[in-house]
């Protein structure tokens, strides 16, 4: 496997999660489907989030699910506070990489929320909680303009010729192979 497609592999698992997310209009679905083995994967993409509502996730019973997130609230709640409190008492957001293990903690969750809120799991509501805390509104500002960013890095219009030339070839490339050290 060659730098190349391990880079196509990720812009496909890029536009997967961009379906996933409703962020892919049907302009750009219909461009996608004209390359050669696509239409077939976003099938496969499309079946399992209608089997389970979410990408790759088995369907849990409803008092499961409710009680699961009931607890990822209360959770998320906690480390909230706790980071208010953390910002209030230092002056600052907290660090990665430090030898006091609620910092780094802290620090990590911050990390997470960046995730989530990337992946657009991250709610309004928390999101102006976490603005709140003092640094965190900058923090999030930039955030955003990163998202805005590589929104435009991955725009469907701006399909990588090597996307296009793969039409030629009898397979789609290889998703989650490790590259092959032998091949140098």
């Amino acid at each position: 496997v060659d730098k190349e497609e391990c880079i196509l592999a990720r812009w496909i698992e890029t536009q997967r999660l961009s379906c996933h997310c409703g962020r892919l209009d049907e302009a750009r679905l219909a461009m996608l489907r004209q390359v050669l083995g696509m239409a077939a994967r976003m099938e496969s993409w499309k079946s399992s989030k209608e089997a389970s509502g979410e990408p790759g996730v088995k369907a849990v019973p409803p008092q499961k699910r409710e009680l699961r997130a009931s607890l990822r609230r209360d959770k998320w709640e906690y480390k909230y506070r706790q980071l208010y409190n953390w910002v209030e008492d230092h002056g600052r957001l907290p660090r990665r990489h430090v030898a006091d293990k609620e910092e780094g903690s802290l620090a990590c969750w911050i990390g997470n929320q960046r995730a989530s809120f990337h992946g657009g799991r991250l709610d309004d509501t928390r999101l102006a909680q976490l603005r709140q805390v003092e640094g965190m509104a900058e923090r999030i500002d930039r955030w955003e303009r990163q998202q805005s960013n590589q929104k435009r890095l991955w725009q469907v219009e701006q399909i990588p010729d090597s996307v296009l030339e793969m039409q030629n070839n009898a397979q789609p490339p290889r998703v989650n192979r490790m590259p092959d050290k032998r091949a140098k």
